[in-house]
């Protein structure tokens, strides 16, 4: 027993030195990689019910690299929040001339983003997130609640460029129509896609709740499609239980989460 003791302690050694370092090394690494980020600066900002809309004006030199359906994290520069980074998603797509985030007000940082003005510099760190479908291999079916349809509105602002190959459907609700952020522009781009059907619910309108009668009526062979939910843990819960009672299987299901 001594020998095996021994013969591993030059191990331990070196890995008891080694580890210190890599956690050094990586920590130094993700603070040169910040000072990189492309700065930006805030041209307009606008409130929509709860969701506050930040949009930028694209850095010319750093470019900020994304696909449409990611989120990124954002730290304010020379403000009350330079301290604090969250992450929030892109309502933009990477063609658009500019870049914006949806940000639902709820907590005391998002609150004082609303007070945020114009020309203010930020650091933008990003795209991150897998929420990003393969239209040319499977259908796909996105269904979204709330803050939760900003990913979305990317995802179908991005279609203008790069139309689906295979069926989708998405389906938005939200409380009360201001909320439906963009309707004019995403109905138009429905319509000049023809593999794309969208349906929007207004709660405080038509009183429609996602549940598995609707999805049994909506979705043709709901087995066929993988479903891109992003939603409230309470809405994806009914979502996911919901398409599960219509044979839908778990591997179909993806979620908007913010991890790397």
């Amino acid at each position: 027993m001594a020998m095996v003791a021994n013969a591993g302690t030059p191990l331990i050694f070196i890995f008891s030195l080694g580890y210190p370092i890599i956690v050094f090394l990586l920590f130094a690494y993700s603070k040169i990689r910040k000072s990189w980020l492309p700065e930006l600066v805030l041209i307009e900002k606008r409130r929509v019910s709860d969701i506050q809309i930040l949009t930028f004006k694209k850095p010319e030199k750093k470019k900020l690299h994304y696909q449409a359906g990611q989120f990124a994290y954002i730290r304010f520069l020379h403000s009350p929040l330079s301290a604090e980074e969250h992450p929030f998603s892109f309502l933009s797509c990477p063609s658009d001339p500019y870049i914006s985030l949806g940000i639902k007000v709820l907590g005391d940082f998002t609150e004082k983003v609303t007070t945020i003005e114009p020309k203010t510099m930020a650091r933008i760190n990003g795209g991150f997130g897998n929420f990003i479908p393969r239209y040319d291999k499977e259908r796909t079916c996105f269904i979204g609640s709330g803050i939760g349809i900003v990913p979305i509105v990317s995802l179908l602002r991005d279609m203008k460029n790069h139309p689906p190959k295979q069926q989708v459907l998405c389906f938005l609700a939200v409380n009360i129509r201001e909320e439906l952020l963009y309707e004019k522009e995403l109905r138009e781009i429905a319509d000049s896609i023809p593999q794309l059907r969208l349906v929007f619910y207004v709660y405080q309108e038509d009183g429609i709740r996602y549940s598995e009668t609707l999805f049994g009526s909506e979705i043709p062979e709901p087995q066929t499609y993988s479903y891109y939910i992003c939603s409230s843990p309470t809405v994806r819960n009914i979502v996911v239980q919901s398409l599960n009672r219509l044979g839908v299987p778990k591997k179909q299901f993806h979620y908007e989460v913010f991890s790397y």
